[in-house]
């Protein structure tokens, strides 16, 4: 006995010896049946009851008339159903049962199938009885399925096929009445679960059981369930022929089958394992159950078909994207197979093409969303990562498919918005004449960005196909330049679009795109598409940085007009993070600034001056309202982007109102609580501490940034390389003596301050490791004393040459006729304009020389040089120069004071020979003095030195210190001393290590075409050789340096182990070294050496020479956290992808995912994407701790630490004397 349906659509015939019960009333039936049943389950009845064949066969002919009961007697077809699963799995069976058990599976089965009858009586609770009942059947037979599946052979198998088509069909395949239809419902999707799953579990090829599942299945296909089962075991089925296919890191090892889970239950899912030759069969057949689905003729239907077809293509086009990191495992026979990378996109439309061709072609009325489906599916295949030479069938059929759907809104304007949306990188395929497309992309971009026109029943949200287009609108940015007067193919003649476009070349659509950027951003509402649209603005900038930049003016109001619209909070249009988003964008820009001034001389001071009132409205509130931490951000990073444009160049500096403007802002962020002012009858209250040091730190790189380096100097060399150990080593002095020549002091905390006496010897001239050291400490006269001063602050480290020089004043440049100026051409020292300016009514005394003007024969004068360079001399009472009696003041020798007398004659011309005879004279009387002590003048026999000597070697440095105001009484608080001894000295050999600048250390790896493969991982970090193109890349990411001599910022390199010569860049901000794999020369080309330091970097540049995908978990380690990936493009332009693995980090451009780029700015732009990613990490990491910050801190804790707190007496004895002791 069995469901009677299912002999009408199998094989399957009813035996005509059993059923003799079923005329039998019921109330008899159901007595029978408790009675036998009380029978078998007392534990004290009989136990030889079915300890034969015909006992047994009579049983089951009575409790088989159990599942016909009414629902009434529910109860009592539960217990039979639970009688059943014991003998089922082999449970409480005699031995003659055990013994025949197969033979019997059949009646059990057969008869737990009439439950399934549907009852035409049953009312809602009947029918919810009955389901419960009928699913417990269910998982019995899915349990033995699993359980006993290998064991039966395939007679039983067929009857269990056989039975379960016949029972869905029972639902599916016949028209019902209403209770039919719901009562099937609620069993469809678990019925067909169980038929796949007896069907995979059988692994049955018997054709004339396929054709008879694929007869039936045409008719469930009416049914959703239906489709939604076919698509979850098609699925199982391809990812597990993935994997057959394309190695153990695509797909999965079994087949696994998951239903979507419904409002009512959640299905748990279901596994098998099949043989390669068996999976794929039953991967073809399963495909094509479905038949063509463009012949569904219910809408719903169609698009969960075609749904279920881009979620197999999907599989498919993935391959090679889910790569799990490598780990060294032991190599197997299985893991040598050289599987292919990924299939081509040929393979895929072999299978599905037809499918999704015919659907949009079609495109039948109603099934908009299953055609919208079919582009969606047809567009990820074409987008397709790796290069795919498509067959030109396929490659036309496409673009016409498009080029219909954009000509014929009406129709297929939901499928606008498909294509749009799914194809937003179609500019950046390798697609064969893909450009042919771009006069119907523009002008839907334009219709939708400008116009705001979204296509007839757009499915798509508005925000998503904008940003859409604005992706594809990237991607055009480069082509106006890179293809110049290249003229677009016209082949479509009828195309009303076509007729439209006003475009002939390329280099025409430059003012298209413009107007598209601009435009498209005011009418945009999205803040997420607004920040595209801002870094969108940096991009086309860099592109067309050597144009007129004649819209430049207009990008930046667009910025300008962001930040300014934030009056307040509770009022703003865009939220904080998009006006933080259109400052970096200004400030990537800020590297363009000495460009735009040449090209615009107002846009940049007019950008600051709006920036600059943008912080006045902030911290002059009207109503007194405390600043809140977004405004507080808002403002220090518009100070940042005012930084950033400043050190760049002259023009702020020359730009006195602008200046102006500028110290009274920062006066009024720095202002205290204290000191509370009115200005306009607005508060200005205390800042917040975040304020105060960002204003400080723009005013300090204001001074020492713009103010002390207009000066041309090397970049890398922007802070003082050189330290203490040098100058020793150099100089070649003791630690006694360097205590006595040497000073600390500390200004007003903030700076640390070293002055260093030199002593007159050369040096170590004649040692060639300090040829840079003698370059630098060269000088025209070795006798003059010199004062090295070295100047730390959180700014960097200075170094000063002080010589102390003084001319006599006649030789000081004078406002004078130009006929009064003559250049001495015999005089030794540096050229000077002289003017000769006679004394008139002085005070007749000694020491003054009187001249009167109308005793003065100019005519004669002038035409005697020698006669004028004389009087000049004596007119200053003296020949020598003032520093000769610096050096005789400096050497402590007994001064005599020379008093000189008016000239006898009225030019005197012989009175330099007068002076040389006082020097003369001078120097006797000091001999005189040496004999009277006891020695000889040379010979240093005289009397001993004191052993506390009031001999200094500080005087020079003591004499700048007092020019400089620092050691007055009034100075007391802001000058120290600090303790110079060796632990000083380490601490700031450790200080030093604490740069001024941002620090970056970026990976930069080759891979040749082929090695984005899994299998070929190591030969990554093997390549010495690379591209002619990228060797171009590294020399324009940055210089070579000399690691040997390169004093500054190394990136953890050391020249003896990873090579002599690295990129580096450097610029007022930042310093960059790139570890490039190529350049990287370890010993014995160490890999692991190399694969350590290229790990460890938080950004790394991929350059790939394929266009298969390669993703980059199968070299990434913990610290590794984004890849900027290059690929070459065919067409000599290159695409740009980003992968960003960490949680914090804000892919922040310029660059973005896919973006499109020409050779020009390509390397600018990675870098600058590369540093902004880099410092959002590192701020994010460190608490937003900049590295002048740090310096800061750490300059603070070495005063602290250091200083000697000394009195009044102290200080002065250590000033004066090298004795002093503490």
């Amino acid at each position: 006995m069995f469901l009677q349906h299912c002999e009408k659509v199998t094989p399957l015939k009813h035996d005509p010896e059993t059923g003799f019960l079923v005329k039998f009333p019921t109330p008899a039936k159901r007595d029978i049946i408790k009675i036998v049943l009380q029978t078998l389950l007392d534990p004290d009845g009989p136990e030889d009851i079915l300890s034969s064949n015909f006992a047994i066969r009579w049983v089951l002919e009575c409790f088989g008339q159990a599942f016909t009961l009414p629902l009434a007697e529910h109860e009592l077809i539960r217990s039979t159903i639970e009688l059943y699963r014991k003998w089922i799995n082999q449970e409480q069976l005699t031995q003659t049962f055990k013994e025949n058990h197969y033979n019997y599976l059949q009646s059990l089965f057969g008869h737990m199938s009439l439950l399934f009858q549907i009852r035409k009586e049953n009312n809602k609770k009947d029918l919810e009885i009955q389901k419960d009942l009928c699913l417990k059947i269910i998982e019995i037979v899915s349990q033995f399925a699993k359980n006993y599946g290998s064991e039966i052979g395939e007679e039983i198998w067929n009857f269990l096929l056989n039975l379960y088509l016949g029972v869905v069909d029972h639902f599916l395949g016949q028209k019902q009445i209403e209770n039919d239809e719901i009562f099937g419902k609620m069993l469809a999707p678990h019925l067909l679960k169980l038929l796949f799953e007896l069907w995979l579990s059988s692994k049955t090829k018997d054709i004339s059981m396929w054709n008879r599942l694929l007869f039936l299945f045409t008719s469930w296909k009416k049914y959703q369930e239906t489709v939604l089962q076919w698509t979850a075991t098609t699925y199982g089925l391809s990812n597990c022929v993935i994997q057959m296919l394309y190695g153990p890191s695509e797909g999965t090892d079994d087949i696994t089958i998951l239903l979507p889970p419904t409002d009512e239950v959640k299905f748990e899912p279901s596994t098998f394992i099949l043989d390669n030759e068996t999976l794929v069969f039953f991967f073809y057949k399963t495909l094509h159950l479905i038949g063509n689905p463009n012949t569904l003729r219910n809408p719903r239907i169609f698009f969960l078909a075609m749904n279920g077809i881009r979620d197999l293509v999907t599989l498919f086009t993935r391959i090679g994207s889910n790569i799990p990191q490598i780990k060294k495992t032991t190599t197997t026979k299985k893991s040598r197979k050289n599987y292919p990378d990924h299939p081509n996109g040929n393979t895929i439309l072999n299978l599905f093409g037809q499918w999704l061709f015919e659907s949009v072609e079609l495109n039948r009325e109603g099934f908009e969303e299953g055609t919208e489906c079919a582009y969606s599916t047809l567009s990820e295949i074409f987008m397709l990562p790796q290069k795919t030479r498509f067959k030109k069938i396929y490659t036309t059929s496409f673009y016409e498919s498009i080029i219909t759907a954009f000509e014929n809104e009406e129709k297929y304007g939901r499928s606008i918005a498909a294509i749009l949306f799914y194809t937003s990188n179609i500019f950046t395929s390798e697609l064969d004449g893909v450009y042919i497309l771009i006069p119907f992309y523009l002008h839907w971009i334009s219709e939708i960005l400008i116009k705001q026109h979204l296509p007839k029943n757009c499915a798509i949200r508005p925000e998503l196909l904008r940003r859409s287009c604005l992706s594809i609108l990237n991607t055009l940015i480069c082509l106006p330049k890179y293809f110049t007067e290249l003229e677009f193919e016209k082949e479509f003649t009828s195309s009303s679009i076509l007729k439209n476009f006003r475009y002939k070349t390329f280099n025409g659509m430059q003012q298209l795109i413009i107007n598209l950027i601009i435009q498209g951003f005011v009418s945009e509402e999205d803040p997420t598409n607004a920040c595209k649209f801002f870094w969108t603005f940096s991009i086309y900038l860099f592109e067309m940085k050597d144009t007129k930049l004649t819209f430049a003016p207009k990008l930046y109001n667009c910025l300008i007009e962001v930040i300014s619209d934030h009056e307040e909070i509770k009022k703003q249009k865009w939220p904080i993070w998009v006006i933080e988003c259109a400052l970096s964008v200004l400030k990537s820009c800020s590297v363009l600034t000495e460009i735009l001034m040449k090209k615009n001389p107002n846009i940049i001071p007019n950008m600051v001056k709006q920036l600059l009132s943008r912080i006045h409205q902030m911290i002059l509130d009207p109503n007194n309202v405390p600043m809140d931490i977004h405004n507080e951000s808002i403002v220090c990073k518009i100070f940042e982007v005012i930084g950033d444009h400043i050190i760049l160049g002259k023009w702020a500096l020359e730009n006195n109102a602008l200046m102006d403007q500028l110290i009274e802002l920062i006066e009024l962020s720095i202002s205290d609580p204290q000191f509370v002012k009115k200005k306009k009858n607005k508060q200005i209250t205390g800042q917040t501490k975040k304020i105060k040091n960002s204003a400080l730190q723009l005013f300090s790189r204001i001074l020492c940034q713009a103010g002390t380096l207009p000066i041309e100097t090397k970049i890398n060399n922007i802070s003082s390389l050189v330290n203490e150990k040098e100058l020793m080593d150099y100089f070649n002095i003791s630690q006694l003596e360097l205590k006595k020549r040497l000073r600390y002091l500390s200004l007003n905390n903030n700076k640390l301050i070293l002055l260093f006496e030199e002593p007159n010897n050369d040096g170590n001239s004649n040692d060639n490791d300090n040829k840079e050291m003698e370059d630098l400490l060269s000088v025209e006269n070795r006798d003059e004393k010199k004062t090295l001063l070295l100047i730390r602050d959180s700014n960097g480290k200075y170094c000063w040459r002080l010589r102390f020089r003084s001319l006599p004043i006649g030789f000081i440049k004078r406002e004078v006729n130009k006929e009064n100026l003559h250049y001495w051409e015999g005089d030794p020292r540096p050229p000077i304009y002289k003017a000769f300016t006679p004394f008139s009514e002085t005070e007749e005394n000694e020491e003054n020389i009187k001249f009167n003007r109308d005793q003065i024969n100019f005519d004669f004068f002038t035409n005697n040089e020698q006669l004028q360079y004389d009087c000049l001399n004596h007119s200053m009472g003296f020949e020598h120069r003032l520093e000769e009696v610096y050096r005789f003041t400096e050497e402590e020798t007994k001064t005599i004071e020379i008093k000189v007398t008016p000239p006898k004659n009225k030019f005197a011309c012989n009175d330099h020979q007068n002076l040389e005879s006082q020097k003369k004279e001078k120097e006797g009387m000091e001999l005189e003095i040496e004999k009277e002590e006891g020695g000889e003048r040379g010979t240093g026999k005289g009397k001993k030195e004191p052993e506390h000597s009031n001999k200094s070697y500080f005087n020079s440095a003591r004499f700048f210190l007092t020019a400089m105001g620092l050691i007055k009484l009034e100075n007391e608080e802001n000058v120290e001393y600090l303790d110079e001894n060796t632990n000083l000295i380490e601490n700031l050999k450790q200080f030093d290590q604490s740069y001024s600048r941002n620090t970056h250390t970026f990976s930069v790896i080759y891979m040749k075409k082929g090695q984005n493969r899994v299998k070929n991982i190591d030969n990554i970090y093997k390549n010495q050789t690379s591209s002619k193109d990228f060797q171009k890349f590294v020399t324009e990411l940055g210089w070579l340096i000399n690691l040997e001599k390169h004093k500054g910022f190394k990136g953890r390199l050391d020249h003896n182990k990873s090579g002599k010569f690295v990129p580096y860049f450097a610029d007022k901000s930042n310093e960059i070294i790139y570890h490039v794999s190529t350049m990287l020369k370890f010993e014995q080309n160490n890999i692991e050496q190399k694969k350590l330091l290229l790990s460890q970097n938080y950004i790394t540049i991929a350059w790939i020479e394929d266009s298969r995908r390669w993703n980059p978990k199968t070299i990434r380690s913990n610290h590794n956290s984004v890849f900027i990936i290059i690929r070459p493009h065919y067409s000599g332009l290159y695409k740009i992808e980003i992968e960003n693995f960490s949680k914090t980090t804000n892919v922040e451009g310029p660059l973005e995912n896919n973006s499109f780029l020409s050779r020009h700015i390509l390397a600018e732009l990675v870098r600058l994407t590369a540093v902004s990613l880099d410092n959002s990490g590192f701020f994010l990491e460190n608490n937003n701790n900049n590295p002048k910050s740090i310096r800061k801190q750490k300059l603070n804790q070495l005063v602290n630490q250091f200083k000697l707190n000394l009195n009044v007496k102290d200080f002065y004895s250590k000033t004066f004397s090298n004795v002093w002791e503490k």
